[in-house]
């Protein structure tokens, strides 16, 4: 993919809907504990790719990302090497990756995204990943998300899915496992 202009200078806390980089590194802190250490990891919604950069740790692996907006994405490819990027919109996964999609250890989504896409693009992206997740399922929030649905399992039960098992909570995120 060709970008024709520069990408504007843009942090990459800001590029992942953070304020600073100390509330960055507290929220994904909280979802690499959830995560645990795996060999592969897709990102739905990864903005520059800052949670799976740290997921992967330098490590040899399968680190994928799926973002809408390009520039974030260009921003991307020059911060996190080793993480390949798709310009997608996450109900559209299945077309944009494949057979891919259900080659990664771990899936991370936010489940406030499904809030955000229409009841019948979300049922979309509830199919494709039970059919196509092979790994874990990991559910993630923090800020405004949770603030406002109160918790993780609630925020994952309001965007249809099932509730989360062993939810991690640290004051900066919820981070769990939920089995489709």
């Amino acid at each position: 993919m060709e970008f024709d202009s520069p990408p504007r200078n843009h942090t990459t806390w800001e590029d992942n809907g953070f304020s600073n980089r100390e509330a960055m590194d507290a929220a994904h802190a909280t979802v690499l504990e959830a995560i645990g250490q795996v060999g592969s990891a897709l990102d739905l919604g990864c903005g520059d790719g800052a949670l799976l950069s740290k997921i992967a740790a330098g490590r040899d692996g399968k680190w994928a990302g799926v973002e809408c907006d390009p520039e974030r994405v260009a921003r991307g490819l020059k911060r996190h090497l080793g993480v390949k990027f798709v310009v997608s919109r996450m109900e559209e996964i299945d077309a944009a990756l494949g057979y891919e999609i259900g080659q990664y250890d771990v899936v991370l989504l936010m489940p406030g995204r499904f809030l955000e896409v229409s009841a019948e693009k979300g049922k979309k992206l509830r199919k494709t990943l039970r059919q196509t997740t092979a790994g874990r399922l990991v559910v993630y929030a923090y800020g405004d998300m949770v603030r406002e649905h109160g918790d993780l399992i609630r925020l994952t039960l309001k965007a249809g899915l099932p509730a989360p098992s062993r939810v991690v909570v640290s004051d900066a995120a919820q981070a769990g496992e939920v089995r489709l």
